[in-house]
């Protein structure tokens, strides 16, 4: 699992294509079987 941070939505969709186009290539396949990618928003932080 990688988890990344954004600025905004503009930049997740920037970089969406990229690991599909990865996923996609020979070498992806041989390594890796259903990779996912989730796009998730924060509501809310608390710190304690």
């Amino acid at each position: 699992m990688i988890d990344l941070e954004f600025d905004g939505l503009k930049e997740v969709e920037n970089f969406r294509s990229a690991p599909r186009n990865l996923w996609g290539s020979m070498e992806a396949q041989k390594v890796m079987q259903n990779p996912k990618l989730r796009t998730v928003e924060q509501m809310e932080t608390k710190e304690y």
